[in-house]
């Protein structure tokens, strides 16, 4: 870990360090229409912190955005950070009705709105009548680097400090409501030693997260693994389609690609010819954000040859806290805890449970978050003692390695039988014609509870749901 002071906030290390080490010529950011420096993001993130500061963002302040991912997005998180302000990326894809909460929870003092989205800046965001607006075109325009005045940097590069709240990401959590995780300078720097080691980065490689920006899973992805290590990442604003990730890992020459299971099932679906020629860069692959059934493991090693890793974790702890080990994986395993990780399998009474044995995972991780926003009563339902509690339901063997069981919150109880859905998909899965499915319960008409199931087949447009 870097033990320098100046490096100790997240633009400190992830940015500035690389101008010092002479290396602001690198490449840092790739997309289909250019390719940004390391020294290019370092000045417009000062010009943008300048522009944030005119316009009375301090400290403490939130801004939140809603934009699809562009150097002029990352280079904005760093200039918000420096300024000691939080940083709240949104999701392009919420109803309004989502966006309009959130703001009413964080309260932000400036919204960065894409093109698409601009037309919302009437809509009652915030309960300040001072909220300000910029769209696109204003934060390019900030961004230039001509408009920083040299002689407000040093007033401005102390605003941030190692404990101070750095970015806010909202997730729906197991409530189904929009809920702000905060983390701090400090919870976000440890990351890079505790999953970044698995992926072996090195400076001359290539990121590419079909996650975006906005979640947890793709800030890591995308932002701190590259540039920390001082390689790069691809940013493709495109919908995440499997011929556009395709054609972004190929004219990027990515050399990590961070998927969820259903875009790698999706891709398993093209013709293997083409799934070989856009991939042809990449020597590993990661998987997260949902659970890999080892089948689909399987499929991807057969049909690729690269090594996948699996993965889970949680928007509350930052990111992966669970990994596999390529070469060292183990048949139906989400693999061991990533470095500097604790966890504790726990029943319902709140005591550990047997090796073997079912219960709910707790972790405890230097990157845990600091509390929910504005949410006491939430925070203390899923940070106990340091400790988040993730609703994941698992067990582990005497050698360490971990069993995803499902989710607490999820499991339908059927005829005094605990059925967890994410196993009756994996069967149906092994259908020859079901290509995807989804199982939820349901009260009949006895008001029994029973498990249904919507079904995608293969070669046909859609099935219609059953009931057992």
């Amino acid at each position: 870990m870097i033990s320098e002071p100046r490096y100790f906030t997240v633009p400190g290390l992830f940015l500035d360090r690389h101008i010092d080490r002479g290396r602001g010529g690198r490449i840092s950011i790739w997309t289909a229409a250019e390719a940004v420096t390391y020294r290019e993001i370092h000045d417009m993130s000062w010009a943008i912190a300048r522009a944030l500061h005119d316009v009375t963002v301090r400290a403490g302040d939130r801004v939140a955005f809603i934009l699809s991912d562009s150097p002029y997005y990352v280079a904005a998180i760093f200039g918000v950070m420096r300024l000691g302000a939080i940083a709240v990326p949104l999701s392009t894809r919420l109803a309004l009705s989502d966006y309009i909460e959130i703001c009413e929870k964080c309260d932000p003092k400036l919204v960065v709105l894409d093109d698409d989205h601009f037309n919302m800046k009437g809509q009652p965001f915030a309960r300040s009548a001072g909220t300000k607006f910029w769209d696109e075109s204003d934060l390019r325009t900030f961004a230039h680097p001509t408009t920083v005045s040299r002689s407000v940097i040093p007033a401005l590069s102390n605003q941030s400090r190692v404990s101070d709240p750095a970015i806010i990401q909202f997730t729906s959590g197991s409530t189904g409501r929009p809920k702000g995780v905060v983390h701090s300078h400090q919870n976000i720097i440890p990351i890079c030693d505790t999953f970044l080691p698995r992926l072996n980065l090195q400076i001359n490689e290539r990121c590419y997260s079909v996650a975006k920006l906005s979640f947890g899973y793709g800030f890591g992805n995308s932002l701190l693994f590259p540039f920390y290590v001082g390689a790069s990442c691809a940013l493709d604003a495109r919908p995440a389609s499997p011929t556009n990730i395709l054609d972004t890992a190929k004219r990027s020459r990515a050399t990590v690609l961070f998927a969820t299971p259903a875009i790698y099932a999706a891709l398993l679906h093209l013709d293997s010819e083409a799934l070989s020629d856009g991939l042809r860069s990449v020597r590993l692959c990661v998987s997260a954000g949902e659970h890999l059934e080892n089948s689909l493991f399987e499929r991807w090693k057969l049909n690729t040859g690269i090594d996948l890793i699996n993965g889970i974790g949680s928007t509350e702890c930052l990111h992966i806290f669970i990994a596999s080990i390529p070469g060292q994986d183990r048949t139906n395993s989400t693999g061991k805890l990533v470095s500097k990780c604790n966890a504790r399998i726990v029943s319902d009474t709140g005591s550990e449970v047997s090796v073997g044995q079912v219960g709910e995972l707790w972790i405890k991780s230097p990157c845990n978050m600091q509390h929910y926003w504005n949410d006491p009563q939430g925070t203390s339902q899923r940070l106990r003692e340091g400790w988040v509690q993730t609703a994941d339901l698992f067990s582990q063997d005497e050698d360490g390695y971990f069993y995803y069981q499902g989710r607490a919150n999820d499991t339908i109880k059927v005829r005094a039988q605990m059925v967890q859905p994410f196993e009756v998909e994996g069967q149906l899965r092994r259908h020859s014609t079901v290509k995807e499915c989804c199982v939820v319960g349901f009260e009949n008409k006895r008001r029994c509870c029973c498990p249904a199931c919507l079904c995608t087949t293969k070669g046909r447009r859609r099935s219609k749901p059953h009931g057992s």
